[in-house]
């Protein structure tokens, strides 16, 4: 005798129609004295790719973080904005996830 789950009304609910603040990209940096500095000339020549001009376009809040990477001793810098759920399936459809 196994047991029934019974879904709620919330379980129904469409998670990803909710817009979230998602990455859109990231790279990794090799240990310096300013990791913002450092970051600026990627983060530019990021700017300037398709991905990045589409990121500009539908992205709210676009930011960047610089994350300590122990792993390298480096930093990781990632690239996060809020997108719809269009914006999110588009973006994952174009350039796949990584």
């Amino acid at each position: 005798m196994g047991s029934t789950r019974r879904r709620s009304a919330l379980a129904d609910v469409d998670i990803i129609a909710m817009d979230k603040i998602v990455e859109i990209h990231n790279f990794r940096m090799p240990s310096n004295e300013d990791p913002y500095l450092y970051a600026a000339e990627p983060l530019s020549a990021w700017e300037k790719t398709d991905k990045g001009k589409w990121a500009k376009q539908n992205a709210q809040d676009l930011h960047f973080l610089c994350i300590p990477d122990h792993s390298t001793f480096g930093y990781t810098v990632r690239i996060m904005g809020k997108l719809s759920s269009k914006a999110r399936l588009y973006m994952l459809l174009k350039w796949g996830i990584k």
